[in-house]
């Protein structure tokens, strides 16, 4: 155990104490501090940092100073044990009693109007949190992407206290989702920080480090309906080297220089085949679990309970929103019902917490707040492709839905568009191949908006006329394996054509009577 003054640093356990309190910093900022203590006294170089810190990564000198920062804010502040060797590097030196800075004094940035950021105490999120924090370490700008009701906005708020933690940086939550379209971003961070006259991106970031004196940590959460608006801004900011580190939230990436995206996956899933053990581990039955505890609910109280549980979950496709309204639902009518009912009920399923964005108030909000973000040509292509039940390749897909107004290539460009607002997913297949599919919520909100149009029949005929192999690729197209064995895969795949070509048979027959 190392001690400095009020600190207490324990290698062993990783851990640092202030006053016996647990702090929270970074393990590359106790890393830095282990090299200083190890030195005792001598000059470490940013050259030695960096090799023992990044052994395998390039970053620049502002990774340093970012972590450099907060040891300093733990060590004493500016006049504190810490000293810097202009150019060289840094060395641990007692500070004289009467320069040791009061580190408990409040911060400029206090005046900033933002939410209070506690301990999300999410669930299965500490992996994505880690490897997000490490990026925000590396790059201005981060972008965290997913689906509606993935988890983006508590995911970034954990990462933007962790970082901000024992940096001495200071976070700026703006919520754009609420804003009203005729307000500018600009204006909305600007309101957020408290400045009430017009500033421009430049000004912003001036007054950002103007207030900090450190880092800010700027959170843009729901950027979707100002995605073009939010990379000017932040591309802006990135410009003027402001000591500002951006977390973005959005349905798709901003697509600006320097960005670096993370797209955020859905909760693990037990398996089909899981026992009690692997369904209970699982991130997304915990959340549900944990869910019904807080409503004084008693989700399952026997084997056949976790079993439908544990389907439950994989018809929601392991999304958090998802599974918290279920949730909801199952702590008043029990999880059998719900599960039974969940064809009918997946769009409805309503959120009982009062105070929740209207965007999260149903499965149904969700999925149309990103639906009425589509082109007219995007909506076409998603509701046409919830005719493809399970997965698909992208062959398929176009085949199936492309038309003389829309041929393959267009059609191809939209897949790829609606991959990118985090409507479609793209699994990983054999080898380098992809195969793409609709969640279980998406695709019932799809085919309600396929059902509104006349396009049923035109595609009973198509499917009619296409025929797949194997692999579910037009058999004109591509030879049959030499091998009569099917992937099981590629067999669930056949099988799921062959009921959807029957499902639209049957259902255009009853249209007619």
């Amino acid at each position: 155990m190392h001690t400095f003054d009020r600190i207490a640093v324990s290698f062993e356990s990783r851990e640092v104490f202030v006053d016996g309190e647990l702090q929270r910093i970074s393990m590359r900022a106790l890393d830095i501090l282990e090299l200083l203590i190890e030195a005792d006294g001598g000059l470490v170089t940013k050259d030695q940092i960096m090799r023992a810190v990044w052994p395998t990564t390039f970053v620049v000198d502002n990774n340093i100073q970012v972590h450099i920062s907060a040891l300093r804010k733990l060590l004493g502040g500016k006049d504190g044990w810490i000293k810097t060797d202009p150019g060289r590097g840094y060395r641990l030196a007692r500070p004289r009693p009467e320069s040791v800075s009061d580190t408990t004094a409040p911060s400029a940035l206090a005046s900033y109007r933002t939410k209070p950021l506690t301990n999300a105490m999410l669930v299965g999120r500490d992996r994505a949190v880690e490897e997000i924090l490490e990026m925000v370490e590396a790059d201005p700008i981060v972008t965290i992407v997913g689906a509606g009701g993935i988890g983006k906005t508590s995911v970034a708020r954990e990462v933007a206290r962790q970082y901000a933690t024992g940096l001495g940086a200071q976070v700026c939550v703006v919520d754009l989702s609420t804003e009203a379209r005729g307000a500018t971003v600009a204006q909305a961070i600007a309101e957020t920080l408290g400045l009430h006259r017009r500033q421009d991106e430049s000004g912003l970031a001036s007054r950002l480090n103007e207030l900090s004196g450190r880092y800010a940590v700027l959170v843009l959460d729901g950027c979707d309906h100002v995605i073009a608006e939010a990379a000017a801004v932040c591309e802006a900011l990135c410009a003027e080297q402001a000591n500002v580190r951006l977390i973005v939230t959005a349905r798709e990436p901003l697509r600006i220089a320097g960005e670096r995206v993370y797209r955020l996956q859905p909760l693990s899933l037990p398996g089909p085949e899981a026992g009690e053990d692997e369904i209970l581990a699982s991130p997304a039955v915990q959340l549900f679990l944990r869910q019904c505890g807080n409503l004084g609910a008693i989700a399952c109280a026997d084997h056949a309970s976790l079993l439908c549980l544990s389907s439950l979950c994989r018809q929601l496709d392991g999304l958090p929103l998802a599974i918290e309204l279920a949730a909801q639902w199952a702590a008043a009518i029990g999880v059998d019902d719900l599960l039974a009912a969940l064809d009918t009920l997946i769009l409805a399923l309503s959120n009982r917490l009062r105070s929740v964005p209207a965007r999260h108030e149903t499965l149904r909000a969700s999925i149309d707040w990103s639906y009425g973000l589509l082109t007219e040509f995007e909506r076409v292509v998603l509701r046409r492709l919830a005719i493809m039940d399970g997965a698909f390749d992208l062959k398929s897909a176009c085949e199936v839905i492309s038309c003389e107004e829309f041929d393959a290539t267009m059609i191809l460009g939209g897949i790829v568009n609606l991959v990118s607002k985090s409507l479609v997913v793209a699994d990983k297949g054999d080898g380098a191949s992809r195969y793409y599919r609709l969640t279980k919520v998406t695709r019932t909100f799809a085919k309600e908006k396929l059902d509104a149009t006349d396009e049923f029949a035109w595609l009973r005929h198509r499917l009619e006329a296409c025929s797949f192999d194997d692999r579910g690729t037009h058999e004109a197209s591509m030879d049959r394996p030499a091998s009569g064995v099917r992937h099981p895969f590629q067999y669930r795949r056949q099988s799921r054509m062959r009921i959807a070509r029957r499902q639209i048979v049957r259902r255009a027959d009853l249209s007619v009577v």
